[in-house]
């Protein structure tokens, strides 16, 4: 019976031990989705600054008076 009850408590911890490797996991994988995220964000900043900053001065005179 006491046998029973060691094997039982050692499922108990390897079960506690892969929920925890399961959550950090998941809060990595959250964390490089996030930071992903972000950098996409700054790329599409960078390509639009780009954008604007490779156009004629002409252009960007017209396009910034309808700026609000």
């Amino acid at each position: 019976m006491a046998r029973l009850e060691q094997q039982e408590a050692e499922a108990d911890a390897a079960e506690s031990a892969a929920l925890d490797a399961l959550m950090a996991a998941r809060a990595k994988k959250d964390r490089l989705r996030k930071q992903r995220k972000q950098l996409k964000r700054r790329e599409q900043e960078w390509v639009d600054e780009s954008a604007y900053l490779s156009t004629s001065e002409p252009a960007r005179s017209a396009r910034s008076a309808w700026t609000f």
